[in-house]
């Protein structure tokens, strides 16, 4: 025999892990090759709030848009037109006096992007947050506490949204 199988196997594991490892690539989950996305998201007016939380969510997705940018001489393409609700639910009771020590605050997102010159819909999403919140005996400290917890249940939902949209955007030729 000319050649054994150990051999063979010096000579083309070599060659096929330079394949291997040329075939590759490391990027980021949500990844775009152009910057087509992030145009593109500087160009997405959204809808007014119509309470607090989804002005919470409003303001970071304005953030996560324009980058802080100034947005006011920009023409829109997109629309994103929003519905965002919070719920809080008491987790854990104390038996003999009823009252909670610590809850689970929810915001939930309905959401749809639509092109501005037809009324196209062209993506519509759901999405949920959920954030822990340890309640007081005292009543101002426990609605401080309730706005913490939807303040950073709000950052984690626009950022959502925000990899959502973006994922859609890129997509779109």
């Amino acid at each position: 025999m000319l050649f054994n199988l150990r051999d063979w196997f010096k000579i083309l594991f070599p060659f096929f892990s330079v394949f291997l490892l040329d075939s590759c690539q490391v990027k980021p989950l949500y990844y775009s090759n152009s910057s087509n996305a992030i145009i593109k998201s500087n160009s997405i007016e959204i809808s007014a709030a119509t309470n607090y939380v989804e002005q919470l969510v409003r303001n970071h997705l304005f953030f996560l848009f324009f980058h802080g940018k100034n947005n006011k001489e920009q023409t829109y393409q997109y629309k994103l037109i929003m519905n965002v609700t919070s719920n809080t639910t008491d987790v854990l009771l104390v038996n003999s006096s009823d009252k909670a020590l610590s809850g689970r605050i929810t915001l939930t997102a309905v959401y749809a992007l639509q092109t501005i010159s037809d009324g196209k819909i062209i993506h519509k999403g759901s999405l949920s947050t959920t954030s822990l919140v340890d309640f007081s005996e005292q009543a101002f400290a426990k609605i401080r506490a309730i706005r913490n917890a939807e303040e950073r249940a709000a950052k984690e939902l626009a950022e959502s949204i925000n990899i959502d949209i973006i994922n859609v955007i890129s997509n779109l030729k």
